[in-house]
């Protein structure tokens, strides 16, 4: 039997698809290497955990991670509310309000120069708040770690369907189960010791490094319990941060960790990729395969570029939202029937006439002097934001994923050859630049998200990645209107315009 064909990436239709194609690759890769070291060794199973109660240790009575309840299911113990996932995460994981993170101190591996990523509203306020205070004589072992994720990524999952815009859709819900797959590649960065979201705060930031001492603690004590399956994992770093322990762990059991965050999906809710983990034809319900088996390999994909791509989205979809409201509030009929033609300014265009310095403010044109004010401001952010992905990329082609992340060239080239670990971003890297060596080629994919291709107004302009005017604010590209101001949101003719009879 001949060697398995070589995928044809360039084939995929837009970024999301072409991401979870090489994912595909790379979790295959990443599994065969993790059952030659440790086989199911590092398997968790939910009936196996222990709670740590003052009547002494008991045995789980759960083995479906829809069961659990974080008062009852948890080692997190203490009060206020440290048991609680969702604690002090509020529910804007979707607004069109609220906007992500880009700011450099609140991402690692943000550079000035060199680009940076942008980390999405919905990663801001994952539901991971117990994982800050575990401990490691409570969780000190697989299945016991296993508790824990999974109480995080069903609380995730459930604040992810209940607040996603698609949720009361008669349509296709593939975007919730979209949202559901980041929301679980997230929680495998954080396992994995791969975040790149520093915090939004002072206190989040400190909540956020106690996760990652409390996991390397906790991972300390699952490699001191194993035993032939020890030499693969030991660590010579200096900091002990088993990362090749946790990508194994990880690897072993993210369908437990799927099961969990699709809890609350609904029978029509369906995955735009109706495929499991290895890539064979499965169908999807509930999020998720008949077997239970993830239709995702997101968590696969290098945290940067699935934040790129769920900006991208994010972008083409709020940005319809907005043309179609300067649409509404410059043209057409105000509230008492009467047609207008507005300004950015407030000015009615049928009595201004710029150019004999003639200016007539309307009060039918508030709306379009503040819809557009916002619209403006928001446009030439988002356009700094692009600018910002788009220059990393280059970067992490050429380091092959140590241009970013958590201690990427220091873990890289710690221990012996033998034992020298190489994480997923680096396979993932190697086979992206064979196709999309230059930031162009990827960004042809992510124009063609289909909430980018959605947008048909010829007002608005077509959605083109590539060809976009590094000039900080520079009002469109000549035909390229992706960070346009609109011409709804323009001033008036010179001559004004000539009222409609």
């Amino acid at each position: 039997m001949g060697p398995s064909p070589v995928p044809k990436y360039n084939n995929a239709t837009n970024a999301k698809e072409l991401l979870e194609d090489i994912g595909e690759t790379v979790q295959k890769k990443v599994h065969a290497a993790a059952l030659l070291r440790s086989g199911s060794a590092l398997l968790g199973h939910l009936s196996k955990a222990t709670f740590h109660t003052r009547q002494g240790v008991q045995a789980s009575q759960v083995s479906d991670p829809c069961d659990l309840n974080y008062q009852y299911h948890t080692n997190v113990t203490g009060g206020f509310g440290k048991n609680n996932p969702c604690k002090n995460r509020p529910n804007v994981r979707f607004s069109d309000i609220y906007g992500g993170q880009c700011t450099d101190s609140k991402i690692r591996g943000n550079d000035t120069n060199n680009g940076g990523a942008c980390a999405p509203l919905r990663r801001l306020f994952l539901c991971d708040h117990h994982l800050s205070h575990m401990e490691e004589h409570k969780i000190n072992d697989i299945h016991n770690l296993l508790l824990e994720v999974s109480l995080a990524a069903k609380y995730e999952g459930e604040s992810i369907v209940n607040n996603h815009p698609d949720k009361n859709s008669n349509g296709n819900k593939s975007g919730i189960c979209t949202s559901l797959a980041r929301s679980f590649a997230d929680i495998g960065d954080i396992i994995r010791g791969k975040d790149l979201f520093i915090g939004y705060n002072e206190k989040d930031r400190k909540e956020k490094e106690k996760v990652q001492k409390n996991l390397k603690k906790i991972f300390r004590k699952i490699y001191e319990e194993l035993k032939g399956a020890q030499t693969y994992y030991e660590d010579k770093d200096t900091d002990k941060n088993f990362f090749q322990l946790r990508e194994d762990w990880w690897n072993a059991n993210r369908k437990e960790v799927w099961k969990a965050i699709t809890c609350k999906a609904n029978d029509d809710d369906k995955y735009f990729r109706e495929k499991n983990s290895n890539g064979n034809t499965c169908t999807v319900n509930k999020c998720k395969c008949v077997d239970g088996d993830p239709p995702t390999n997101l968590d696969y994909v290098p945290q940067y570029l699935r934040w790129f791509d769920e900006w991208g989205e994010e972008f083409c979809r709020k940005r319809k939202k907005q043309l179609e409201n300067a649409k509404k509030k410059c043209r057409g009929q105000d509230k008492e029937g009467k047609e207008r033609y507005c300004d950015l300014n407030g000015y009615d265009c049928e009595k201004t006439k710029r150019g004999r310095n003639m200016y007539r403010w309307d009060y039918k044109c508030t709306g379009c002097f503040l819809s557009c004010s916002h619209f403006r401001t928001w446009i030439d952010n988002q356009k700094e934001q692009f600018l910002k992905q788009r220059n990393k990329y280059q970067t992490e082609i050429s380091a092959g994923g140590n241009g970013s992340g958590r201690n990427r060239k220091k873990r890289s080239s710690s221990g012996s050859d033998s034992n020298k670990y190489d994480g997923y971003e680096s396979k993932f890297y190697k086979i992206l630049k064979d196709d999309y060596g230059t930031v162009d080629a990827f960004l042809e994919k992510l124009s063609k998200e289909k909430d980018c291709e959605n947008i048909k107004d010829t007002e608005g302009g077509k959605i083109d990645f590539r060809n976009v005017n590094s000039a900080k604010n520079s009002d469109g590209d000549d035909s390229n209107k992706t960070f346009s101001h609109t011409e709804y949101c323009q001033a008036c003719p010179l001559c004004g315009v000539e009222k409609k009879t």
